[in-house]
This record gives C-alpha cells, structure tokens and sequence, in this order.
C-alpha cells in the first residue's frame, strides 16, 4: 500500500470517527486543534485505524502524533516493515 491510498484510509477514518468529510482532510490539520480530537476520539480512531488496516499503534506512538501527516507517515512505515 503506497502513501496516497493510506492517505485516503485514513481519512475515511477520521470522517468515520468525527465526521468531517475525508476530502476535507490535510495532512498538514492538527489531530486536537484543527481536528477536534480529544482522548476518546483519539482511542477510537486508532482502533479503527488498526481494524481496518490490520496494524498496531502503541499508545506511546499514538501519543506522538500531532498532525495527519504524522499518523499516515507511521502507518506507511509500518507497512514498509512488513516486506
């Protein structure tokens, strides 16, 4: 999976999670401040995020990530490990 297609995943999952359109997602938006993400929304797009793609993000990690960019560059290294 390259780095545009787990861009759109994870947009999708964003609109799932707290609705905004996933075309209106950047990767340059702030999870909390732009996003609104506070620390249920958060668990609950990481969950889906990992059911979806069939990953694992650690808390540590998750805790890490600041802007969209960051979420999509972690799963697309994640995806890079496996091969």
């Amino acid at each position: 999976m390259n780095f545009d297609e787990i861009e759109k995943r994870v947009a999708k999952s964003f609109e799932n999670v707290i609705g905004v359109k996933a075309e209106n997602i950047t990767l340059k938006q702030r999870l909390n401040e732009d996003l609104g993400l506070d620390s249920f929304s958060s668990l609950e797009l990481f969950f889906e995020l990992e059911d979806v793609l069939g990953i694992k993000i650690s808390d540590t990690e998750a805790k890490k990530m600041a802007i969209v960019r960051d979420v999509v560059t972690y799963i697309h290294n994640a995806f890079l490990a496996r091969k």
